[in-house]
């Protein structure tokens, strides 16, 4: 009697679950770098965020008295700090960040801000060098984003 062949082979039904469960986990691990590739943008754009802020606040404060900012705050030795909060209220006392238990939202972030002025034909410190530098660990790798400017008196 003549039978039609009418099923897979257990070879066949093997080949077939073994090429799939390799799509599935190049699936699952292409899926997986994706979301630690968001996370870290996420943390890259937070960090942005938090840098602006911090640079624009100096730069009001050096507006609205250049003369104050450069005297208290800007002086040509420089000054480092610790800008922890968000958002920003008043001067920090000038200390490097050592910790990040502080109130930024995630509180994986340090903000670091070196300010250093130079004397120039003006009598006084005509520029002064902000540095804002704003660091973070995301999944035990430590990420840095720095910005810099350089203000200068106008009259």
């Amino acid at each position: 009697m003549n039978r039609l062949k009418d099923s897979f082979s257990l070879v066949e039904v093997l080949i077939f679950v073994t090429i799939l469960s390799g799509f599935f986990v190049i699936a699952a691990s292409v899926v997986a770098v994706s979301l630690r590739n968001l996370k870290i943008s996420e943390h890259k754009l937070f960090a942005s965020h938090y840098a602006t802020e911090v640079m624009e606040w100096v730069r009001s404060q050096s507006q609205d008295d250049w003369n104050e900012f450069v005297t208290s705050y800007a002086p040509t030795s420089g000054k480092t700090y610790c800008f922890d909060t968000s958002p920003i209220s008043a001067w920090p006392s000038a200390t490097a960040c050592t910790n990040s238990f502080n109130s930024l939202s995630p509180a994986i972030y340090n903000r670091e801000v070196s300010i250093v002025g130079s004397n120039g034909s003006c009598g006084f410190t005509c520029q002064v060098k902000v540095d804002v530098t704003v660091e973070w660990k995301d999944s035990g790798i430590g990420f840095t984003l720095p910005v810099s400017s350089i203000f200068s008196v106008w009259e």
